[in-house]
């Protein structure tokens, strides 16, 4: 089994869509959802451990595009950036993140990101960049919808009084 995963961040908005996409022999599966964060990052081992979770105990590799994923799981992750109350608190998350999929023992590799698709593994991680976008895309939705609702309840509340 292999399951390639992205996170596409919308600063703007503090959320980040995760895709994964699963390859399992002839099935394939995807998951695509979204987060609330503050960070690239953060949203990137996000998707690593919900792929640590779904091939526990399984032969199984999980890719990430990611370079900073692979060094906090590593432990080798850079503390010289570390300047403010707010990067040293994520600086944590990210290192009790990372600690979480350690326990899981997953194999994770790094492949290329935004590469040709003739190169090897560049379609599993353009269709996981892929499901990520349609995870954002799906907050966007809920928020959209929401939004419409209170309209609604907004529009009813005037017409009643």
């Amino acid at each position: 089994m292999k399951i390639f995963t992205d996170a596409s961040f919308d600063e703007k908005k503090g959320v980040a869509g995760i895709g994964l996409y699963i390859m399992r022999g002839a099935q394939n599966e995807t998951v695509s959802h979204w987060i609330k964060t503050d960070d690239n990052n953060y949203a990137e081992l996000w998707a690593v451990y919900q792929a640590s979770i779904l091939a526990h105990g399984k032969d199984c590799i999980i890719y990430t595009d990611s370079q900073a994923v692979l060094m906090y799981v590593n432990g080798q992750e850079n503390t010289e950036k570390i300047r403010t109350t707010e990067q040293y608190i994520r600086h944590k998350q990210m290192q009790f993140m990372a600690y979480k999929i350690r326990k899981l023992s997953p194999h994770i590799e790094w492949t290329k990101g935004h590469c040709k698709y003739y190169q090897e593994n560049a379609l599993g991680n353009q269709l996981a960049d892929t499901l990520s976008k349609q995870g954002r895309a799906k907050y966007y939705r809920a928020q959209k919808d929401e939004e419409s609702l209170n309209s609604k309840i907004f529009k009813r509340e005037l017409v009643l009084s």
